[in-house]
């Protein structure tokens, strides 16, 4: 049963605007940055930038992928 709580932590955790991979991954997918330059522009950003904006951008772009699904 650790073992699962464990996992389940770490996928908590892995889905994160805290995690660079998962926020760039956000980014690539939003159709909020269709421009392939903008988007890497984003996608170089994202380990740079505070706390609170990456969950302000997290935000953003997961009300508008669930407004379009």
């Amino acid at each position: 049963m650790t073992d699962l709580l464990g996992d389940e932590r770490s996928l908590v955790a892995e889905a994160s605007p805290e995690n660079n991979a998962w926020l760039q991954d956000l980014v690539r997918r939003s159709p909020l940055v269709p421009d392939r330059a903008l988007r890497r522009h984003w996608l170089q950003v994202v380990p740079w930038l505070p706390i609170a904006a990456r969950y302000e951008l997290a935000a953003i772009l997961l009300d508008v992928e669930r407004a379009l699904a």
